[in-house]
Formats: C-alpha cells, sequence, structure tokens
C-alpha cells in the first residue's frame, strides 16, 4: 500500500493566554521517559493540556471512523512521542512544514516518520508497518520554541475548553485535506499517537498510525487525573475487534521487546540465528540438572547431527544478569544493559558465525531480574 503523507498549512491563531508552571520542556524523549511522563500528568500544566487534547482526538477520530464503518483504532503511547518529537523539531527549526528531518539540526530523531518511531522504541522494530503520519499548524512557522510559561491563571474549564478547541481544530483540517482524511479512515491502521504542542507563535499537530502488528499491547489513554472534571469529555466506546495476539511464549511486552532488540543487534552484524543452537537452549531448558558439557549437550539436542558443525566451529556461552528495581525496569533500563552486553563480548560476537539467546524476567516483589543467555558459532582457528 502506498504511504499517504500530505502536508496542509491552516492559518488559525488562538487568542493569547496567560503564564503558568511547567516541568516537561521542548526537548525530545524516548520510551524510558513513559512512565515518569504519565506520572507528572496530573501536575504539569503544559503536559495535562496536551493529554486532554490527545485524548480528545483519540475520540473524534474513532467516532469519524465508526461513522464510515471503519473498526475504530487504539492510542498508543510510544507513536504519540514519535508525534511529539518531530513537533518540537518543527517548532525549533522549520518555517515550512515537512515530513523529513534532517540529521544536522537539533532535536532531530529520524530522517522519516518510521526512523523516528524506531528511534523511540530503541531500534528494537517494533512497529513493522509504520510510518503513515499527518502534519499541520495553526498559525505561522518562526522557529523558536514551545511556549514553557504559558497558561499561568487559567481555570481547568478554560484548559478543557483548549484543549477541545485545539483538537477539533486540527482534525477538522485533516478531515477537509483528502491524504489527511483517508489516513485517519484507513482500514489497516491499528494504532495510532497524536500530539498538539502550543509554541509561542502556533500550535503544531502531528498523528502517526501503524498497522498490523502480531503481538501489540494497547495503552490506556484517560483522563483519570481530573477527577470530576473528567466528565467534561465523553468518554470513549470499546474498542472494537482490532485484532492482535498476546506475546509470543509467555513474554510480557517488555521481555518481547528486550528480545527483540537482543535480536537486532545481530540482525545489523548479519549473524543468522542458528537452529542447532535454539535446540540445545531447548534442550537445557529441559534438561537443567544435566552435567554433561556444552558440546555434549549441543550432540544431543541436535540428535548427533551436529558432531559436523563442532568439526569446524566451537561454541562460546555468554551470560548475563542484572537486578531492577519497579522504576529502571518501566523505564526500560535493561536496553541499556543489553547493549553493554553486546559490546562486553563484541571479541566473540563479531566473528560468530550463528547465534541463538533468550531473554528472560524474573519478577520478586518490587524487584525483576534481567537474565540474559547467548549462544554463538564461531570458527576453530587453524
Amino acid at each position: 500500500m502506498k504511504k499517504i503523507s500530505i502536508i496542509l498549512i491552516f492559518l488559525c491563531f488562538f487568542s493569547s493566554i496567560a503564564q503558568s508552571q511547567h516541568t516537561i520542556s521542548d526537548t525530545i524523549y524516548r520510551e524510558g521517559s513513559l512512565n515518569a511522563l504519565r506520572k507528572n500528568i496530573g501536575t504539569d500544566t503544559l503536559l495535562m493540556l496536551e493529554r486532554m487534547a490527545s485524548y480528545h482526538f483519540h475520540q473524534l477520530v474513532n467516532q469519524y471512523r465508526v461513522s464510515k464503518r471503519k473498526k475504530t483504532i487504539y492510542w498508543d503511547d510510544k507513536l504519540w512521542l514519535a508525534a511529539r518529537n518531530h513537533n518540537v523539531f518543527m517548532v525549533q527549526n522549520l518555517k515550512h512544514l515537512s515530513h523529513s528531518e534532517s540529521k544536522s539540526k537539533p532535536y532531530a530523531t529520524g530522517r522519516y516518520p518510521e526512523d523516528r518511531m524506531e528511534y523511540v522504541t530503541y531500534g528494537s522494530r517494533e512497529f513493522r508497518f509504520g510510518g503513515f503520519e499527518n502534519c499541520a499548524v495553526s498559525g505561522g512557522m518562526v522557529p523558536g520554541s514551545m511556549d514553557l510559561t504559558v497558561f499561568r491563571g487559567e481555570t481547568i474549564d478554560d484548559l478543557i475548553d483548549m484543549a477541545i478547541d485545539a483538537a477539533e481544530v486540527f482534525f477538522d483540517i485533516w478531515k477537509h485535506s483528502p491524504g489527511h482524511n483517508a489516513n485517519m479512515l484507513e482500514e489497516d491502521h491499528l494504532a495510532h499517537g497524536t500530539s498538539i504542542i502550543f509554541g509561542e507563535v502556533s500550535e503544531y499537530a502531528t498523528s502517526v498510525f501503524t498497522q498490523k502488528q502480531k503481538y501489540y499491547a494497547p495503552d490506556d489513554l484517560n483522563v483519570d487525573f481530573l477527577g470530576e472534571q473528567s466528565d467534561s469529555f465523553i468518554q470513549l466506546f470499546e474498542e472494537n475487534g482490532q485484532k492482535h495476539e498476546d506475546y509470543s511464549k509467555g513474554m510480557n511486552r517488555i521481555e518481547f521487546k528486550l528480545f527483540i532488540s537482543l535480536t537486532h543487534q545481530f540482525k545489523q552484524r548479519e549473524i543468522e540465528p542458528d537452529k542447532g543452537l535454539y535446540k540445545l537452549l531447548k534442550y537445557i531448558e529441559e534438561h537443567h540438572e544435566d552435567s554433561h558439557s556444552i558440546e555434549k549437550k549441543y550432540k544431543k539436542a541436535t540428535k548427533y547431527a551436529g558432531i559436523f558443525k563442532l568439526m569446524k566451529y566451537k561454541i562460546n556461552s555468554l551470560n548475563h544478569s542484572e537486578l531492577f528495581n519497579f522504576e529502571e525496569f518501566y523505564s526500560l533500563a535493561g536496553m541499556e544493559s543489553i547493549e553493554q552486553f553486546i559490546q562486553n563480548n563484541l571479541s566473540h560476537i563479531n566473528h560468530a558465525d550463528g547465534w541463538a539467546g533468550k531473554v528472560k524476567i524474573i519478577e520478586t516483589g518490587d524487584q525483576f531480574e534481567l537474565k540474559i543467555e547467548v549462544f554463538t558459532l564461531t570458527e576453530k582457528k587453524k
């Protein structure tokens, strides 16, 4: 399917508003920041405003899809960050809207939308069919920054009105633009993240869509942080039938993500998975008390077909274990552990002719143990 990404500029100036305290800034974020950002929603005025606008836009696009007999789409915080990062890049650098970014400019996170999704998710190839993006701005484009001192003195009701108005303005812009409208109604879309940020001169909006994820865990977008004022928003109807599977082999999303990241490290180095080594991993898991050497276990696991492989190659066993607390685990500190694990074992990995590995998370109370187990095959020195 041809990817649709059309740019539209719409001039519509919002009235000036007063100033307030903030904690979020015009910086770029990766997935590891999500846990902290979610905690700050109720106390950070700018973040609260953006999330309310996102919430309302999410409802508008799903109501629109239902009216056209399309399945609703899920909300995804990772796609929200990819969209938000591009908004910040545009605020900082551009005089004209663009779907591409230059690495030479500050705040760049990837040339194309799919690259920016990869940046947020630490290059783990989590989204397979991404890169569908809408962009718009209401007002003139003058490079600067987000208005970090805005909204002081505004009541919560005023903020709610601003959020709803902003979401409806950008929804209306995209609805009346054929390319953007097609993106909002595309039947194969599974999830989206939409960011609306408030600059010194204008408001910027980016919406990123993805398709056909085999494994997926939808994020929850709500306005519970508003308490009684949440009644100001129409509550989301139940999602209606987008198909996805739980993560394979009993892994949760983060465990699966860490494994995919490990896999990507070997794929980047063009090291292919070895079926015999994967059989060895399974054999060891099922015969944990077997005291034979790795070579003997490999022969048993491959029903002795591995004898010929061991004439040319030797097996390296690489292991790592690390403990994380709750905050560290959900801030994806394990991604750094995998990168460090690779760096510590480059002498074995860079010369490998095949590999197999697994990632396991053992949760005990409020601690999470990350266990990495990898086997590589390297050619014996002659």
